[in-house]
C-alpha cells in the first residue's frame, strides 16, 4: 500500500503527530509498505528546538557580560527547581521581556517584581537579564547596597571615579537591574540620583528591571524624604513601570 502520510510519537514531548513523506524538493511523495520509526520530533518541539539553539549560541557570544555582571547566585539559577515559579512569574516576566524586544512594542520599558524573601524575585530578574544580554544589550546590575555607596561616594577623593562609573553606567547601559531596590534608605541624594536615573531611562526607552521586598507604601514610609519628593519619586517609579505582586496574583 502506497502512503503520503503517518502518524507518529514525538521524540521530545510524547505527542501524536502527522508526518507528510516530501521528495528532495520538498513536494508529498508515496511510500510504498510502513517505514520504520525514526527519532523525529513535531514541528513546535522542532520549532522550540531551533530557538534553543539559537539562544545557546547568541549566549555564547556575549557569555563575559553575562560572568561579569551578574552575581554567580543567580547565574546559577535552576528554572526546573520545584520551588522556582517556572509556570507563573517566569513565564510572565520571560513573555514580557520578548514583548519588549520586538520592532513593534511600545508600552513601558521598566520591569518591577515585588515580595516577600525568598520568591525567587532576583532569579526571574536574571533570567531576564540573560535573555537581554543574548540579544546584545550591554547591562549594569545593582543592588541597594551599591547604589547607596555610589551615591556616598561619588564626590570622594578616594573612592569618586569608582562610584561615578557605576552610576554612569546606570544611565549609559543598554539594561540596568536594581536589585532590592526597596531596601535603599531614601536620602536626599539617594532619591535625587535615582530619579535621574528613572527619568533619563523612560525618556530614552531604556530598558530596567527591579525587585522590591517593599510595597511603595512601605518604600515611602521608610524614607527620610518630604512629601513632595515621596510622590515625585514613588509615582514615577509606579508609572513607568509594569510591576507585579508576587503577595498577591496581580497588582
Amino acid at each position: 500500500m502506497n502512503i503520503t502520510t503517518e502518524h507518529r510519537t514525538c521524540a521530545k514531548c510524547s505527542k501524536q503527530y502527522k508526518h507528510t513523506f516530501l521528495d528532495i524538493k520538498g513536494q508529498p511523495v508515496s511510500i510504498e509498505g510502513e517505514q520504520p520509526q525514526e527519532m523525529e520530533i513535531c514541528e513546535p518541539c522542532w520549532t522550540q528546538s531551533c530557538e534553543e539553539e539559537e539562544e545557546k549560541a547568541r549566549m555564547e557570544k556575549y557569555k563575559s557580560r553575562w560572568i561579569e555582571k551578574v552575581p554567580k547566585k543567580y547565574r546559577q539559577t535552576d528554572i526546573n527547581h520545584p520551588e522556582y515559579p517556572k509556570k507563573t512569574f517566569h513565564k510572565l516576566a520571560m513573555d514580557w521581556a520578548r514583548s519588549s524586544l520586538t520592532p513593534k512594542y511600545d508600552g513601558k520599558t521598566f520591569f518591577g517584581l515585588q515580595g516577600a524573601s525568598a520568591l525567587c524575585k532576583t532569579r526571574i530578574l536574571s533570567q531576564m537579564a540573560k535573555l537581554f544580554i543574548s540579544r546584545g544589550y550591554t547591562i549594569q546590575w545593582i543592588n541597594s547596597v551599591q547604589f547607596e555607596w555610589c551615591c556616598a561616594h561619588e564626590f570622594d577623593d578616594e573612592h569618586g571615579f569608582d562610584a561615578k562609573n557605576h552610576l554612569r553606567q546606570c544611565l549609559s547601559r543598554d539594561l540596568l537591574v536594581i536589585d532590592d531596590i526597596g531596601a535603599l534608605k531614601f536620602t536626599p541624594s539617594v532619591e535625587r540620583k535615582l530619579y535621574g536615573i528613572l527619568e533619563d531611562r523612560s525618556a530614552k526607552g531604556n530598558t530596567l528591571l527591579w525587585s522590591s521586598n517593599e510595597n511603595f507604601d512601605e518604600m515611602a514610609g521608610q524614607s527620610k524624604l518630604t512629601e513632595k519628593q515621596k510622590e515625585r519619586l514613588f509615582s514615577r517609579l509606579d508609572g513607568y513601570s509594569n510591576w507585579f505582586s508576587m503577595d498577591e496574583e496581580k497588582n
